[in-house]
């Protein structure tokens, strides 16, 4: 593929009629900014009018209707006869080759005055291993920093959601940005006469964000990645989300009930971020409880279950001295002496709390520890898993 960086890329799909004898219905098209004036058969000719794209590549099947590439809204007259008749013949016998498609490429691509044009044919997709070929054929029609807009309404019902799947991968794994998916509701007009809609489908990308955010959060804890997805004026979340992975409980929940108290912050979201916001807020529920031991114990809990197991002794331990000093009247659960005081008592009277502290030093550090004991919590997760559990029960009681 020869292609300069940041191309505009127009990827349409091509499909067949039920009929052999009938084609496209003509229709104008009525997009957000503006309608169409003429009538066009093949909506992907429309696209390519209003985006005027360096790059258009139209996919299609053997048994695609791509004969009718050189009639419907095209006057060829006379010209190709002899190669638009053989394909003709290879579209009704379902026998199409990439041979004929690509010796048609360079007139069609003149007609159109496109500076470059591609015939692809790709596979039905009714399996695992076509539906994965399909995004390789997708995935080399474009390169890192391109512009695509993406057309899935033509072709076979299954198409745009393999079309969308192809969309999420090219804006994730190759660095595309995916400006739109476009499908042309004709179905939905509001009269016989009227434009047809055209539909921009590229919202399902951003849900599709978000469900890989929470995915990421419910793996790793860090909830900051969600500020660039609600936008401007959440600056707090990802200070929080710092301050909670640093172990600065105090300090993170300063950040969230900041964050959280903002006027009109739900009226600012965008109606995705809405769907998404009460699970973000579930996850981040540890911020309500009544004081600093609170906190320290749901988080040694969250860290625990993302098996995080650092961080889980870690806040597990600072737990523990905030509920030893919130038992003693006038103490302050932030004064460091205090809790360097509180830390050395805990060690010397609670044997849970020395052990647990023996496990951090041993996964923290990396060092072999000399108790077989402690060998034996750490070799392997579901181990120290119930380890864990067991020693913040009898440290948080």
């Amino acid at each position: 593929m020869n292609a300069s960086v940041n191309d505009t890329v127009l990827i349409t799909l091509l499909g067949r009629s039920k009929e052999k004898t009938q084609s496209y219905r003509s229709a104008q098209y009525k997009f957000d900014d503006e309608s169409l004036s003429e009538d066009v058969t093949f909506f992907g000719w429309a696209l390519q009018r209003k985006i005027q794209p360096e790059r258009l590549v139209l996919l299609g099947t053997e048994g695609s209707m791509w004969d009718s590439l050189f009639e419907l809204d095209l006057d060829f007259g006379s010209e190709l006869e002899e190669e638009r008749l053989a394909l003709q013949e290879a579209c009704e016998q379902k026998k199409v080759t990439q041979q004929q498609l690509d010796a048609l490429q360079q007139p069609l691509a003149q007609k159109l005055g496109v500076r470059e044009l591609r015939l692809q044919l790709i596979p039905y997709c009714r399996t695992e291993k076509q539906q994965v070929r399909l995004l390789q054929i997708i995935d080399k029609q474009v390169q890192k920093g391109d512009e695509l807009h993406l057309d899935v309404t033509h072709g076979f019902r299954h198409l745009p959601m393999l079309g969308l799947l192809a969309g999420l991968y090219l804006s994730r794994v190759r660095g595309v940005s995916v400006e739109k998916i476009y499908y042309a509701a004709l179905d939905m007009k509001e009269s016989g006469d009227a434009p047809a809609p055209v539909l921009n489908l590229a919202g399902l990308l951003k849900i599709a964000d978000w469900v890989s955010a929470l995915e990421r959060y419910d793996h790793d804890g860090d909830y900051g990645q969600f500020a660039a997805l609600l936008g401007e004026g959440n600056e707090q979340l990802k200070q929080a989300a710092f301050f909670e992975r640093t172990t600065n409980p105090v300090k993170a929940r300063e950040a969230l009930s900041g964050w959280k108290s903002q006027e009109g912050r739900m009226e600012q979201c965008s109606a995705i971020a809405k769907l998404f916001l009460p699970e973000l807020e579930k996850r981040v529920a540890w911020h309500k409880g009544k004081n600093r031991a609170d906190w320290e114990q749901s988080l040694a809990y969250e860290y625990l279950e993302k098996e995080d197991f650092v961080r889980a002794t870690m806040y597990g331990l600072e737990g523990a001295i905030s509920l030893a000093l919130s038992r003693v009247q006038g103490k302050n659960l932030n004064d460091y002496l205090s809790r360097e005081e509180q830390r050395k008592t805990l060690m010397e009277s609670l044997n849970g709390f020395k052990k647990l502290n023996r496990v951090r030093n041993a996964l923290a550090h990396g060092v072999k520890s000399d108790d077989k004991d402690i060998r034996k919590m750490i070799a392997d997760a579901l181990t120290l898993k119930g380890t864990l559990k067991s020693l913040f029960k009898s440290v948080f009681a």
